[in-house]
């Protein structure tokens, strides 16, 4: 460098450091070496952090612009990302800074101003923006019964008629606008449905920031209009068409009544039409004179046609001795004038029916089955319409016997008595046995003559009398023979005893037990004849029963003891019988557990999970009222998510209540849900509607009664968050607990797992040289 005054100037710097304009001026004598010192600052940064003005969560999308305090722009573009910040830097530390938010996440408004903020060297200058959120405008649409309406579409304007949006309800009758304006809006319903009647008058509404609005309508369905089709009588017709036209005549529709006699037409215009029958079903007459109707929109209309049945005449035969009916006997019905209608014969129950026009007809019997008398005698009948004629014709049957077995004491006829009948020599003709009701018929013609009639089987219950009887038959009579017969009764005796030691009640085994119900059926008709309880004693008697067989099942066990599912068969074998039944009962086990294990460690504002299991009945009876709750650790997390698992016990429903921080009262969280479906319940404050600073604490499955071994199949869990500030060592427990009632006394267990807290230490600025 030659000798003289040299001029040094900083025209570039590292990045990061701020350029030293001012030129330095120094004599060179070309013999002593001469320095130039130049020192930098380091840049400075501004950290901008976006944060929900009620949450104080961070907001991603906003957007800002940084200028100098003399208006120069440094950029406009800084937008927040995830976690809510965006970092501006490489700032001249002798500068002062503007920072204006200029856009606003979706669904927020811009709340705060432009801030001021002077950059030092090398250090980050942290800015925080508050948003409020943009509450959402619903409109919500209902019929006239409060359900709501799904496809109904609203014109929303401002009060000038601008146009600001067209929305359609969902099928919950919702519709919502979000991100709107605060300000005065109208809004109108411009299109409905079928079956809804549109609502043209419009509606004002306020929307205020923060506060959600929700602006109701109700519309009018259109009615329903119904053809009523009934006969003479008032019974309804089905199968029964009409024809629907204007009055000039156009035809609508056709229509056909059902089973009811109703014949509904939905969405049809309000105006007047005709209404005319044209097709009925067979035994019907047709009405062919039309009605005409109004339908009004929003009121239900009913026209009602009322017809005549076609005539009808039934035939009843019975045998003139017992008065039960007779098949295959045939009748010939014809004119007055011998023109033949038709030949018929009696069915299983004795009848005939024939539908018939209206008229005069003539009834002759033609022909009867073996052992009956023939009635020749014609019978003139005149056939109705809407009516059914009934003729009644008896028979008597030829040399018969006929045995009617009664109960003595309340001539109820009795089942199953056999009896032999025989000759005037003792040989044997036939056996009979007795009928439902009591009765015991031959079914051949004998001559005349005497008879003999013994009994040689009782029917179940009842003393056999085998006194012979003479009877005297003769010839086109049938004897009725009344015979009696008295019960014969016995008692059952249940004894009711423990099988083994009860830990509850400290009775030993073979202690006689108190309470036990017993059901006792026939063993032939499984018809329950008495329902008897044990007493202190132990000792369950019966009434009186009849002679026979007879079973016995436990319906009820005593107090801590197992139902007995065995079923006894006894058997009264002689009159005044007792027989005596010994039935055990074993202890009855009652206990529940349950399990959870959740993280050891966390660290704060770490997501974790807790695992359930071990969910259990471990009783050997049923258990009421069974449920399974878990108290949240609150000063350290909060729920967000149950995942609940499966359970061992198909067709069982059960529902998920909780309370929380300002309800101590358990409301419903999810409720109908299936034993078998696995579900997962969002327990965000969004979802269930809780104020800003409200919280689960506690939640519970409630499962009603559950069978013994009752338990999880797919464990249930259950995430929470962390919450962000809590001190390194914090330890805090999260308890656990299950329940059921048994003879309304409760069993619980419990259990409680421990989680510490890891915290980073916190990084303090570097201060000194």
């Amino acid at each position: 460098v030659p000798s003289g005054y040299i001029t040094v100037t900083e025209i570039a710097v590292p990045d990061g450091y701020v350029l030293d304009p001012t030129p330095q001026t120094k004599l060179v004598d070309g013999e002593n070496p001469v320095e130039f010192v130049f020192e930098n600052e380091p840049y400075g940064s501004i950290l901008i952090k976006k944060r929900n003005a009620s949450t104080q969560n961070p907001l991603s999308g906003a957007i800002f612009k940084v200028t100098t305090a003399d208006g120069t722009l440094i950029g406009d573009n800084y937008t927040s990302g995830a976690d809510g910040t965006v970092l501006v830097s490489g700032l001249d530390p002798t500068k002062t800074y503007i920072v204006t938010e200029t856009r606003a996440p979706d669904g927020f408004e811009i709340s705060e101003g432009p801030k001021t903020v002077t950059v030092k060297p090398g250090e980050t200058v942290e800015l925080v923006f508050e948003d409020k959120r943009i509450e959402n405008f619903t409109i919500r649409k209902v019929g006239s019964d409060g359900k709501p309406i799904g496809g109904v579409t609203f014109l929303v304007s401002t009060l000038a008629g601008a146009e600001v949006a067209r929305v359609t309800t969902g099928s919950d009758g919702l519709a919502v606008l979000t991100n709107i304006q605060p300000g005065t809006y109208k809004v109108q319903e411009i299109a409905v449905p079928d079956g809804v009647i549109l609502d043209p008058t419009p509606q004002t509404v306020e929307v205020v920031a923060g506060k959600p609005t929700t602006l109701t309508f109700v519309n009018e369905y259109v009615k329903e209009f119904t053809i009523r089709k009934v006969g003479s009588d008032g019974k309804p017709i089905g199968g029964v068409t009409f024809l629907i036209s204007t009055l000039a005549g156009a035809e609508v529709t056709k229509v056909t009544t059902g089973s009811d006699g109703l014949a509904v037409l939905n969405n049809i215009q309000p105006g007047t039409y005709k209404v005319q029958e044209i097709a009925v079903p067979d035994g019907v007459i047709l009405d062919p004179t039309p009605q005409t109707v109004e339908v009004v929109a929003g009121k239900p209309t009913t026209l009602t046609f009322v017809n005549d049945y076609e005539g009808g005449l039934k035939i009843l035969k019975k045998v003139t001795q017992t008065g039960k009916p007779l098949k295959n006997v045939t009748f010939r019905i014809t004119k007055p004038d011998g023109a033949l209608i038709g030949e018929y014969t009696t069915d299983a129950n004795g009848e005939i029916f024939v539908e018939l026009e209206p008229q005069t007809v003539v009834v002759r019997e033609t022909k009867v089955p073996s052992g009956y008398k023939l009635d020749s005698t014609p019978r003139t009948v005149e056939i109705k319409p809407n009516e059914t004629t009934v003729l009644e014709f008896e028979n008597d049957r030829l040399g018969s016997i006929v045995i009617h077995k009664i109960d003595a004491d309340t001539d109820r006829g009795l089942y199953g008595a056999v009896f032999l009948l025989m000759d005037e020599d003792y040989h044997t003709i036939a056996q009979l046995v007795t009928d439902r009701d009591g009765y015991a018929e031959l079914d051949e013609d004998i001559p005349d003559g005497v008879y003999y009639l013994r009994e040689i089987k009782a029917p179940d219950g009842y003393t056999l009398d085998d006194r012979i009887k003479r009877i005297i038959v003769k010839n086109g009579s049938t004897e009725e023979i009344l015979w009696e017969n008295s019960k014969t009764q016995g008692q059952i005796q249940i004894i009711k005893k423990s099988a083994d030691y009860n830990p509850i009640t400290g009775k030993p085994a073979g202690s006689l037990l108190e309470g036990a119900i017993f059901e006792i059926t026939r063993a032939d008709t499984g018809v329950v004849v008495d329902r008897i309880v044990s007493d202190y004693r132990g000792v369950a008697a019966s009434g009186p029963l009849p002679i026979g067989r007879y079973k016995i099942r436990e319906i009820t066990a005593p107090d801590y003891y197992q139902l007995n599912t065995t079923e006894f068969e006894v058997q009264l074998k002689v009159p005044n019988d007792v027989v005596q039944v010994e039935v055990l009962n074993n202890t009855a086990n009652i206990s529940t557990s349950v399990k959870k294990q959740g993280n050891i460690t966390v660290t704060p504002g770490q997501q974790m999970r807790y695992d359930f299991w071990d969910i259990c009945n471990l009783s050997n009876v049923p258990l009421e009222n069974f449920f399974w709750h878990d108290q949240i650790p609150t000063d350290a997390v909060r729920l967000n998510v149950i995942h609940t698992g499966t359970w061992n016990q198909p067709g069982l429903t059960y529902k998920v209540t909780y309370k929380t921080n300002l309800n101590s009262s358990y409301r419903d969280l999810a409720t109908g849900l299936l034993s078998t479906q696995s579900y997962d319940l969002d327990c965000s404050a969004s979802r269930l509607g809780l104020a800003s600073n409200e919280y689960i604490t506690d939640f519970r499955f409630e499962f009603g009664t559950v069978k013994a071994g009752f338990r999880e199949e797919n464990r249930p869990m259950i995430l929470v968050t962390v919450l962000p500030n809590l001190a390194n060592g914090y330890r805090f427990a999260n308890r656990t607990d299950v329940g059921g009632k048994y003879n309304d006394k409760w069993f619980t267990s419990d259990y409680t797992w421990v989680t510490q807290v890891i915290a980073p230490p916190i990084k303090y600025p570097t201060t000194g040289y």
